[in-house]
């Protein structure tokens, strides 16, 4: 079971939004050439989200993004991160959380004031996805 939000926040802005103590240090947060990833501890529940989006930075092109190396937030700009995917790994022994609670997608909606589409299966980034199973709105 996977979720998946659409949002422009830099993975740090977004994990503060989920828990306020996190510090951008304590995400291990990484990226490469395609992706982006971030580990973010939520502590009511039991779990670890592991957070991953193309970051948008592989359809910019090398020349442009070279002349603003001075200046990282006219490069952020050019990039258009892809749907943010959220799946769940357990704290304790690392296992994939296949069954994720109606709490979880429920809060992310909340928190992000975005709507959270809740998926079966498990993400496979080489497949396009399906339709969701749910959609979880945020409150009005």
């Amino acid at each position: 079971m996977y979720l998946r939000v659409s949002t422009k926040l830099k993975f740090p802005d977004l994990a503060q939004l989920l828990n306020p103590d996190l510090t951008e240090d304590s995400l291990g947060w990484d990226y490469e050439n395609v992706y982006e990833w971030m580990w973010v501890d939520l502590p009511q529940f039991d779990f670890v989200l592991n957070v991953s989006r193309e970051h948008g930075g592989a359809d910019v092109d090398d020349e442009l993004y070279d002349q603003l190396a001075g200046d990282p937030d006219a490069q952020r700009r050019l990039m258009t991160p892809g749907p943010t995917y959220i799946n769940a790994w357990t704290k304790v022994n690392g296992e994939r959380v296949n069954d994720l609670p109606e709490s979880l997608a429920q809060f992310l909606a909340k928190q992000l004031n975005v709507d959270v589409d809740v998926f079966g299966e498990i993400l496979n980034v080489d497949a396009e996805d399906e339709f969701p199973n749910e959609t979880v709105n945020p409150p009005s």
